[in-house]
């Protein structure tokens, strides 16, 4: 099971195709603060030019089009916003570890999970098997490898006594499609449906 969820982080490994929940404003600009104290102060840099700080629901190898944006714009227009909530720091450990901000999975998130997996399965091929329900430890990256690999002791302690213990609402989701240094914005769906959470 680690090892199904270490290869998520492995830049060499990801699979092309990632469908994703974004951060609200204030959590997404913490998040880019922390990758650029890491550089300034530690000098870590991120893999990525352009990182999108937000919490993965699925990665496949391929998208089936048009079917795919038609299956994803219907589950946004009947998926409400809902709300996300953080307990600390988390890290996957191993010969390349992975450290995040772990977000509790609750019912209600694991009953999202499940619907968009229903959603979009027809036209998603290869989808990991990390985001099978069974499988599925929803996070926020913060470290992945090949980010200072030696540097995590004073990452810990740079981080460790911060509060990462945070409630925010999801109201878009996205599309990120391997590339990650594209300076054009993801595919992005408003969540719109049923009530606002």
């Amino acid at each position: 099971m680690v090892e199904f969820i270490r290869n998520l982080f492995a830049p060499e490994k990801r699979l092309p195709y990632g469908i994703a929940a974004l951060l609200d404003d204030k959590h997404t600009q913490i998040m880019k603060d922390i990758w650029h104290e890491l550089d300034t102060q530690l000098g870590i840099k991120h893999p990525f030019d352009n990182p999108i700080p937000h919490i993965t629901h699925i990665q496949a190898r391929a998208i089936k089009e048009p079917e795919f944006y038609e299956a994803f714009n219907k589950f946004a227009q009947s998926q409400a916003p809902f709300i996300v909530r953080t307990v600390g720091l988390g890290l996957f450990t191993g010969e390349k570890y992975a450290l995040y901000v772990s977000v509790v999975r609750n019912p209600e998130l694991t009953a999202i999970q499940t619907d968009l997996i229903a959603t979009l399965a027809s036209s998603l091929e290869g989808i990991r098997e990390t985001h099978f329900i069974n499988n599925w430890i929803p996070h926020i990256s913060i470290m992945i490898p090949g980010m200072g690999q030696e540097q995590i002791a004073p990452v810990i302690d740079l981080l460790s006594k911060r509060d990462f213990t945070w409630e925010f609402r999801v109201r878009k989701m996205i599309v990120l499609d391997g590339d990650l240094d594209s300076e054009e914005p993801p595919y992005t769906v408003e969540l719109s449906g049923g009530k606002d959470a």
